[in-house]
């Protein structure tokens, strides 16, 4: 291979790499809620994010509630949707449970087993009622590293 070629071949990888760095850390910035460290929403539970809108995650004993808004804090309607959670405590006893809808724009489960734990992670997922999937995790924080309640952000 010639010099010239060699050198447009790393180039072109360079702008490759480069490119999928800015792509994948979009998402990273665009969601400043970190599973590890969630913030507290507007209802008292724990907020999380992915690419189809926000979750806001509430455990209390014997009951797991979820919120869901768009990108802009809107609510989306739960209406006809049936959502799924599990959590893991500290001993790593696992809960599944499913959530059905239980107001405009919340879904919530009740079982005895469901514990607020700290260190506990949940996930949660559903699918909208335009097809996208909603899918996000958190651990639930000790009392005294609980985050400020959430503020609006831009995406």
């Amino acid at each position: 291979m010639s010099p010239r070629k060699a050198l447009s071949s790393i180039l072109c990888s360079v702008a490759l790499a480069s490119g999928l760095i800015a792509t994948s850390t979009v998402g990273v910035v665009a969601h400043d809620f970190e599973p590890d460290r969630p913030p507290v929403g507007p209802n008292g539970g724990l907020m999380a994010a992915d690419a189809a809108g926000h979750a806001e995650l509430r455990i209390e004993d014997g009951a797991l509630t979820v919120w869901l808004t768009d990108h802009a804090d809107a609510p989306i309607s739960t209406r006809d949707l049936i959502g799924h959670a599990s959590i893991l405590n500290g001993d790593m006893e696992r809960v599944d449970v499913d959530l059905a809808p239980a107001g405009d724009h919340l879904l919530q489960a009740e079982d005895p087993r469901i514990s607020p734990e700290a260190g506990s992670r949940i996930s949660f997922s559903t699918v909208l009622a335009d097809g996208m999937p909603l899918e996000v995790r958190v651990t639930v924080p000790d009392e005294g590293e609980i985050l400020d309640a959430h503020v609006p952000h831009e995406h």
